[in-house]
C-alpha cells in the first residue's frame, strides 16, 4: 500500500504536521488514561524518553517555520531552534516568551531554548555520541504544547 500526501509549503501545513509530531510526543510521555498522562501506571514505567523528546523538537520546528512562513521570512533547512526562533520579528519573539517562558525575562526564555535547541538531533543519536543526561522531556513537550497554542493563534488572526 502506498501512501501519496500532496503537501504545500504553507503555514497551515508547518501547523498540521506540528501538531501530528506533537500528539507523538505525548504518546510517548506517557499513557494517557481517563484524558491525564501517566508516567508510571500500576507500578510499571511506560514512558518513552528519548522518542518523547524528538518527537516534541521537531514539533516545535515545525511551529516556529509555519511562524516563519507566515511573516514571509525565509530560512535554511536546520533543525536548530534557537536558530530559527532569533529570526521571528521582536513582538512575536516577545509573545512566545510571555506564553512558554518560565518568567518575564526574554532572557531566560531564550537561554532555555538555546539548551534544548539541538534535542532533534543530539537525542536521536545519543547512542552513536558520548551518551545522554537522561534529561527529563517535561519540558520539551510543555514547550511543543505551548508552542502550538501560540502559533495556532497567530496563524488565526
Amino acid at each position: 500500500m502506498e501512501f501519496n500526501t500532496k503537501v504545500n509549503n504553507t503555514p497551515k501545513d508547518f501547523y498540521r504536521n506540528g501538531i501530528s509530531f506533537m500528539k507523538a510526543a505525548w504518546r510517548c510521555y506517557g499513557k494517557e488514561i481517563e484524558g491525564q498522562y501517566r508516567i508510571i501506571d500500576g507500578g510499571e514505567f511506560c514512558q518513552l524518553t528519548a522518542p518523547a523528546v524528538v518527537n516534541a523538537a521537531f514539533a516545535c520546528e515545525m511551529f516556529l517555520k509555519a511562524l516563519l512562513l507566515h511573516y514571509g521570512i525565509s530560512y535554511k533547512k536546520e533543525h536548530v531552534l534557537i536558530n530559527l526562533f532569533d529570526m521571528l520579528p521582536d513582538n512575536t519573539k516577545d509573545k512566545i516568551n510571555q506564553f512558554c517562558g518560565m518568567k518575564d525575562d526574554t532572557q531566560v526564555f531564550r537561554n532555555t531554548l538555546s539548551r534544548h535547541s539541538n534535542d532533534f538531533t543530539d537525542i536521536r543519536y545519543f547512542v552513536e555520541n558520548e551518551g545522554w543526561n537522561g534529561m527529563d522531556p517535561s519540558y520539551m513537550v510543555a514547550l511543543a504544547y505551548n508552542m502550538s497554542q501560540i502559533t495556532g493563534y497567530i496563524l488565526q488572526g
